[in-house]
C-alpha cells in the first residue's frame, strides 16, 4: 500500500503539551493523525471538538461555570485573575509538563 505524508502547523506551545500527553497515554502523534484519518474515510463523519479556544461565549457548561466562580474568586492583582479562559487552561496544563 503506498503512503503520503500529512503534515500540519500547531502552536509550539499546544505542540510541548500534547508530545507530552501522547507519551504518557503511550501512544504517538502518527498513530492518533492516522486513526482520525482512517475514521474520516470509513464514516465520512469529521469530529468536532470543544476547545476553550473555540467555545461559544455563552457557554453554560458545568466546568466553564466552575472555572468563572473560581476567576472571580481570585485576587485582582493576580496574573490569573486578567486570563482568558484558554490561558487559563494552558498554564494549568504546562504544570503538569
Amino acid at each position: 500500500m503506498a503512503t503520503s505524508t500529512v503534515s500540519a502547523s500547531v502552536n509550539t506551545e499546544i505542540k510541548t503539551i500534547v508530545a507530552h500527553r501522547l507519551q504518557q497515554a503511550g501512544t504517538t502523534a502518527n498513530e492518533v493523525i492516522r486513526s482520525l484519518w482512517d475514521h474520516i474515510a470509513a464514516t465520512g463523519d469529521i469530529p468536532r471538538f470543544n476547545t476553550p479556544d473555540h467555545q461559544a461565549a455563552g457557554d453554560d457548561s458545568e466546568a466553564f461555570q466552575r472555572l468563572m466562580e473560581l476567576r472571580g474568586a481570585i485576587p485582582h492583582n493576580t496574573p490569573l485573575a486578567n486570563m482568558s479562559p484558554a490561558d487559563i487552561k494552558r498554564e494549568l496544563m504546562m504544570r503538569d509538563v
